[in-house]
């Protein structure tokens, strides 16, 4: 294995065992699971492993995207699936103003709105959302082949770069990140499991179908889902909302990674099993849920050539 997928490979690892691993029965669906997610990386191994340099408007749009869903999230007050979409949004129909560059830079943008989207006591101050944003968009933009068309590498992308700026405003500054409390978004409820499911066929339905881009189809249905759900309360809302977006991650997989709408079907409910046992220390983090969907995307990947 070449050392960007094996970086990338053990980003998710060590966020699967943050976010997932308590010492309780659940260890018997939450082993597998990542043990199969790294059959799947493995799988992998052959596919390009080449750096590329980072273009400047991919970093340009990546910073843009975590500066707009950190302005949602800590200026706006909105939740983090709310906010994320919204961005993501208003993104996707700029190449309709006539921006011919809009389209290509859409990708970056999102996986910088992950980043950002991380809560204020995770990343102290928009400066050092920023810098999560950048660091992503790095990332992102040096590894366009590795792992292409794997739902949620977007959300891992975001992730990584948030947990690098973590790293440096911690070393730097001494801000330690807080773990948010457990009703900050609880996935605990039975309905992330259809919303997972449900999410990730629309979305990729709406791309392959309908023609909409990923992002697009990620973005507006999840936006709408969360303004819907809003007269729900502070509880439930952002709740179900982050299951419905999760499950938008998995619908992003590119019909060559997973080719059946029931295979679609099948990774969204599992990652909505998945999330019932989300752990406190990376509520809060942005791009948990699209590398969530990254390892269940992985795993059912694994799965497949233990068929062949």
């Amino acid at each position: 294995m070449g050392v960007i997928p094996l970086l990338l490979s053990a980003g998710l690892a060590a966020m699967f065992m943050d976010a997932y691993f308590a010492w309780s029965l659940r260890l018997a669906f939450y082993v597998p699971i990542l043990i199969l997610c790294l059959g799947g990386a493995w799988a992998l191994r052959h596919e390009s492993r080449a750096w590329q340099r980072p273009s400047l408007p991919a970093l340009g749009a990546a910073l843009s995207g975590a500066a707009a869903g950190h302005l949602l999230v800590g200026g706006a007050g909105m939740h983090a699936a709310l906010a994320g979409s919204l961005a993501g949004s208003v993104a996707s129909a700029l190449p309709f103003l006539g921006l011919p560059t809009a389209a290509s830079l859409l990708a970056p943008f999102y996986v910088g709105v992950f980043a950002g989207t991380s809560a204020e006591a995770i990343l102290h101050g928009a400066p050092w959302a920023w810098l999560a944003g950048l660091l992503a968009g790095l990332i992102w933009a040096m590894t366009p082949q590795t792992w292409s068309g794997i739902g949620g590498k977007m959300g891992l992308t975001g992730f990584l770069g948030a947990a690098a700026a973590v790293f440096l405003s911690s070393t730097l500054a001494g801000n330690h990140p807080t773990a948010l409390p457990a009703q900050a978004v609880d996935l605990g409820h039975e309905l992330a499991i259809p919303l997972c499911g449900l999410s990730a066929v629309i979305t990729r339905l709406l791309a392959t179908r309908a023609g909409w881009s990923i992002v697009a189809a990620s973005a507006l249905p999840t936006a709408l889902f969360s303004l819907l759900t809003l007269p729900m309360g502070p509880g439930l809302a952002p709740s179900l909302a982050a299951a419905w977006f999760a499950g938008s991650f998995v619908g992003m997989t590119h019909p060559s990674r997973i080719a059946s709408l029931g295979g679609i079907a099948t990774v969204g409910a599992v990652l909505g099993i998945l999330l019932l046992g989300l752990q406190t220390t990376l509520v809060g983090w942005g791009g948990v849920l699209g590398a969530s969907a990254c390892a269940c995307v992985l795993g059912y990947i694994s799965l497949e050539q233990l068929k062949k």
